[in-house]
Parts: structure tokens; sequence; C-alpha cells
């Protein structure tokens, strides 16, 4: 569901300069959570193969433990591993992904496209988990840039016949670190056609 996902956000957002254009088509919804084969995207798979290269496997995300538990806790896998302390099945499950990897051939360079393609050639217990840790990783490197500063969400241009500002802008939080304030400001937007170039319309148009 999310390579589709990600497939169709990233067609959506280059049909973008068209759908935009027409005040009665899409809205401008942000499709930029659902593109996975992002800079962000490669990050993550970048640092997932790396973990899951080292011997021993590494963690590659701050949420691994509970993905690997989950993991571990799927029946067939329990009866295999049930002579096991916590942590040895979790060393178990990273080294079940790190051989999910070598078993569909992602032994070279970080490739979204190429990494949710071959991993649908899995059974769905692997499948599942080497996507968990990915999406998992990706959440921390979205998280981290966020705290950086490096990363943006999408800004969309307002056009309008006239702008005008409704009330005051209201501060709605401050951040407690630096003392910076997010302000909500409210403006009303009219996209319709004056009554004068109504008029000179529709005269010229005879």
């Amino acid at each position: 569901e999310r390579r589709f996902a990600a497939a169709v956000s990233k067609r959506m957002a280059s049909l973008g300069a068209l759908t935009k254009g027409d005040r009665r088509a899409a809205t401008g919804a942000d499709l930029s959570d659902f593109d996975i084969d992002s800079i962000f995207g490669r990050r993550s798979l970048n640092r997932v193969y790396i973990s899951l290269r080292e011997r021993p496997p590494n963690p590659p995300s701050r949420n691994t433990n509970a993905i690997l538990d989950a993991f571990v806790a799927n029946p067939d896998i329990a009866s295999q591993l049930r002579d096991l302390d916590e942590e040895d099945k979790r060393v178990q499950a990273l080294l079940a992904a790190s051989e999910a990897l070598e078993d569909v051939g992602l032994t070279g360079e970080a490739v979204v496209k190429a990494f949710l393609n071959r991993i649908a050639g899995l059974e769905v217990t692997r499948q599942n988990l080497l996507f968990s840790l990915f999406m998992s990783t990706l959440d921390d490197v979205i998280a981290d840039a966020k705290a950086t500063g490096e990363f943006e969400g999408s800004v969309e241009d307002v056009k309008a016949t006239s702008i005008a500002l409704k009330g005051t802008p209201e501060v709605i939080a401050t951040d407690s670190s630096c003392g910076a304030e997010t302000t909500l400001t409210t403006i009303e937007l009219d996209r319709g056609i004056s009554f004068d170039d109504m008029i000179q319309t529709i005269i010229e148009e005879g």
C-alpha cells in the first residue's frame, strides 16, 4: 500500500503545476508524507543498510526493539527461538533482516525504488520486518531534520483577486526553549471576478 501511495504521490507532485493552475481542481493537499522515495527516504535506507550489514547487526532506529519484538512474537518465529532470552531474540531478528536483504540481492547502494520492489519477493513476515525498520528509521531521520531546520514542508502560493487580513494575528504557541512564537494569521480571499472586469469581458466578447 505504501509503495502504491509513494508512486501516486510522486506522479501527483509532477502534475502539481497543471492541477493547481485551475481553482476548480486539486486544493493543493500536501502529498509529501507519502513520498518515501525522497532525500530523507534514501538517507534512511542507507542507514538501514549500514546497520544491518554490520556484524553483529545494529538497530537502525530508535524504535527498533518494538519492531523486533513484534517479529519474534510471530508463532512460527517464536517456536524457533523459544530457548533464547529477549536480547538474543532481537539479535536473531536483526540477523533475519540482514539475511533477507541478501536473499533479494539488496547488497549495493541504497535505492528506495529497488528496495520496495525486491522486498515484495519475500515472505510476508520478513517483508514486514524490513519495511517496518525502514519506516521507523525514516521517522527518525525526518524528526532529526525538523529539529535542525533541514526539513521543510511544502509551501504553496496563495492567489486571489483580493487578499485581506482578517482580525489580528494571534500567538497560539511559544517554544519553551528559545521563546520562538507560532502565530496564527487568518486571511480572507476573493477568487471571483470584479463587476467592472465582467462588464469589460462581455463588451469585448460582443
